[in-house]
């Protein structure tokens, strides 16, 4: 037998398991924080306990192993520094004798957890992992090919004391700014009562001064706008902590646990809000938009031709290439930029299997004809919609066009998940695919049923869209004001096109695309009169997918077959739009442009 015990801010917690890890019993006690003697008595209390709840003879325990939050000497089983339990140099060897002569271990509570669920718990079979514990503090362990990585001293992945905000809050360590003093428990109490001192209104003020984060998470589950505005913070500050170490290490998985974790399955929301922003049946979420975008093509078992449009970002060319697809390019119109369905017929042979055009800058594609066309030759409809979030067209939702549409959630657009995507479809088959596809293959604990792979979308970016969606429409109603003040600011200036509107449309004002009639000499130059003053306008789309060096020469990707994709690319600028844009640096952008035209 082998006893197992945590040791939290403000609980003790032990177990009693097999050799083998089948867990037994478990109880545990509240953390005398501080009183040394006071927490070696009630360790030892909990393992006389779980003895005998279980009719175990204490000389059948072989061993205890004790976790930590803090430094450690393992050699001496001593705690060396434990900020959130009050103690320093404190020795647990002698903390269970006499009754127990078994060896006793010490190591990072974090370090344990990651231990656990790397062997036998959510992440066992990865071989790198990150595990996380929301507590009284936030730890952290790591986990790589399938070893625990604890770095020189034995603390390695200390997480929350990774420093997120120069000169932010103070933290338990001594420093300022760490993740831990925005992202623990006891942070989210206090910026909760914090807030009740400023005088704030919330159901919260019933307990002021005796706050705890569970009351905090009943009170978001309630609506109270207080504990909402905590949350999204909290998560924004979590999410912006793990990024870094998500870049450090491209863990496999990452495994939440401690005391907040429990409120996790919130973090899982996501899907079903964002099936009803939407407006669609069925959503799958993935950790980016190109992999939703692949595993669509995947799902749908394609083979053969795709008519799709060189007027596109990199990624759906380059998608249909290494889904082993041939994409067929179809002209845009004019008028929009999106695929000409004038143009869709003359380009169908017996090899095409499918049509795949692009939402452009907020416009829609003329949906209606497309299908139409489509369903003469029997043909799937999907849409690379990265750019129509939240667009409709008399009410009905981008989502809802075609078999299926893939979304981007990039941090660049207007809804984001710090990086993410979606396919959005009405077929529930196809969804249950998409769910293959992106979780390899698997069904069960024990069912792997076809051939995938892993594009899953975590619960870090789960809790980023859940913030970004609650503010998403006040978002585009600020990129509006930006959008109408270009408009009026550029209205009439010979020589620039501005963006074009669609009726019955209502856009995500994503973009603010300008074409300039003088081509790339002139749309050049106004670049370089924009990047003197320090902003930086996109050529976007800029070149066209047809004239990329990896397809030089490649057949059927000739740029004299797409004349107005040509002229639009050689002429086309997406001025800087976002939301924190002021009307002054508005000004100014349009003062340049003007400035450049009248010399060109």
């Amino acid at each position: 037998m082998r006893i197992g015990i945590d040791l939290g801010g403000t609980t003790v917690k032990a177990a009693l398991c097999t050799e083998d890890g089948t867990l037994l019993c478990k109880d545990s006690l509240p953390t005398r924080t501080g009183n040394a003697a006071g927490l070696k008595a009630d360790m030892k209390t909990l393992a006389l306990s779980l003895c005998k709840a279980h009719s175990c003879a204490v000389e059948d325990v072989t061993a205890i192993g004790i976790g930590v939050p803090g430094s450690f000497d393992k050699k001496t089983c001593t705690l060396r520094f434990g900020t959130n339990l009050g103690l320093n140099n404190v020795s647990f060897a002698d903390a269970f004798l006499p009754e127990f002569g078994c060896p006793v271990h010490l190591d990072n509570d974090a370090n344990c957890a990651a231990l656990g669920e790397a062997t036998a718990g959510a992440a066992k079979g990865t071989r790198n992992m990150l595990m996380v514990t929301l507590g009284t503090g936030v730890g952290g362990g790591i986990i790589i090919n399938g070893q625990l990585y604890t770095g020189c001293n034995g603390i390695a992945g200390e997480i929350g004391h990774m420093v997120i905000r120069k000169d932010g809050e103070p933290c338990n360590c001594g420093r300022r700014g760490c993740l831990e003093a925005y992202c623990s428990a006891a942070s989210l109490v206090r910026f909760a009562e914090r807030a009740l001192e400023d005088g704030r209104k919330s159901v919260l003020a019933v307990h002021k001064g005796q706050l705890n984060a569970k009351q905090i998470c009943d009170a978001v589950d309630a609506g109270d706008a207080l504990a909402q505005e905590l949350f999204d913070e909290y998560c924004g500050n979590l999410a912006n902590g793990l990024a870094s170490f998500v870049n450090l290490f491209q863990p496999e998985s990452i495994v939440l646990g401690g005391g907040l974790a429990g409120y996790g399955e919130k973090l899982l929301e996501l899907q079903s809000r964002l099936e009803a922003y939407l407006d669609v049946g069925h959503l799958s979420l993935f950790t980016n938009g190109h992999l939703a975008l692949e595993a669509l093509l995947e799902a749908l078992d394609l083979r053969g031709e795709v008519i799709t449009t060189p007027f596109t970002f990199a990624s759906t060319t380059h998608a249909l290439v290494r889904k082993g697809l041939t994409p067929v390019f179809c002209d845009i119109r004019e008028s929009d930029y999106t695929l000409d369905p004038k143009l869709l017929e003359g380009l169908i042979t017996e090899r095409t299997c499918a049509i795949l055009p692009v939402h452009v800058y907020g416009c829609l594609c003329d949906a209606d004809a497309i299908q139409t066309i489509a369903d003469r030759h029997g043909l799937k409809v999907i849409y690379d919609a990265a750019h129509a979030f939240g667009v409709s067209r008399n009410g009905v939702s981008a989502a809802r066009l075609g078999l299926a549409s893939m979304f981007s959630f990039h941090a660049t657009k207007v809804y984001h998940t710090i990086e993410g995507g979606a396919v959005a479809t009405e077929c529930a088959e196809l969804y249950d695919r998409l769910a293959l596809v992106r979780n390899f293959g698997i069904t069960g604990p024990d069912d792997v049923v076809s051939v995938g792979g892993n594009a899953k979308m975590n619960e870090f970016q789960a809790a980023m869209g859940l913030c970004n969606l609650r503010h998403v429409d006040d978002e585009i109603a600020a990129r509006r004001h930006v959008h109408d003040r270009y408009m009026d600011r550029l209205d009439g200036v010979r020589g620039l096109r501005l963006p074009p509107t669609q009726p019955g449309v209502r856009s995500n004002y994503a973009y603010f695309p300008v074409v300039f009639a003088g081509g790339r000499t002139v749309r050049d130059a106004v670049c370089e009169a924009l990047d003197r003053e320090g902003v930086y306008a996109r050529k976007y789309f800029y070149p066209l997918v047809t004239d990329f060096e990896c397809y030089r020469g490649r057949a059927g990707f000739d740029t004299s077959r797409v004349p107005v994709a040509r002229r639009i690319s050689d002429g086309v600028v997406t001025l800087p739009l976002y939301p924190e844009l002021s009307d002054a640096q508005v000004d100014l952008i349009c003062r340049v442009v003007r400035e450049e035209l009248r010399h060109a």
